[in-house]
């Protein structure tokens, strides 16, 4: 009797401890995901983009580079950039969704330093700052990759809401080189050259 006493007073122990464990483990993990970030939701599409200059050309494409990495989808900044950019964008946005996230990002600020424009070809050397998170990939996200179509779809509302943050805010500065090509009467992103000037996660 007195055995059986004690193996019930051990179980109910380990018990206990058990839920406490899980408790403060489930705490923990709320502590985690339910942090504040800075960067507001980008449910709305940028503003049609400026192709006119290298200079706008530029900002036109952070806009919508970030729209497309806040939606997962790539297809939407196309007609900011060259064929071959698009690959590396679209494998940036894929290899994002393999891990199960996306990028919420702002630019903080953007310092145009130089620019030499040919007639067909031209250079834009910034200084930029940003700000950024990954997301999870929520279960509404298929729909807001959907939503925006082609470039007609601009200034539509986007369903996507934010889902439990992968990660906090994190913070990066680079020196950045973009080169430009002229198609038709648009100037668009060809290639770009960034050199990070903080640590980058």
């Amino acid at each position: 009797m007195k055995y059986h006493q004690r193996l019930t007073g051990i179980v109910a122990v380990i018990v206990a401890l058990v839920l406490l464990l899980g408790s403060l483990s489930a705490c923990a993990q709320a502590g985690k995901t339910s942090a504040k970030s800075s960067l507001p939701s980008m449910q709305q599409a940028p503003a049609a983009p400026d192709l006119s200059t290298p200079k706008t050309a530029v900002r036109a494409y952070l806009d919508w580079t970030s729209f497309a990495y806040y939606i997962a989808d790539s297809e939407v900044a196309t007609p900011t950039m060259s064929p071959y950019e698009e690959v590396r964008v679209n494998s940036y946005v894929q290899l994002n969704l393999e891990s199960g996230r996306r990028i919420n990002q702002r630019l903080d600020s953007l310092k145009f330093v130089s620019e030499k424009s040919g007639e067909t070809t031209a250079t834009v050397v910034t200084k930029e700052s940003w700000t950024y998170r990954y997301l999870a990939i929520s279960a509404d996200q298929s729909g807001a990759m959907n939503a925006m179509g082609a470039m007609g779809g601009m200034g539509s509302m986007v369903s996507t809401q934010d889902a439990a943050p992968v990660d906090v805010d994190e913070y990066a500065k680079y020196d950045v080189t973009y080169t430009l090509v002229k198609e038709g009467k648009n100037w668009v992103v060809d290639s770009v050259d960034a050199k990070a000037t903080t640590t980058v996660k």
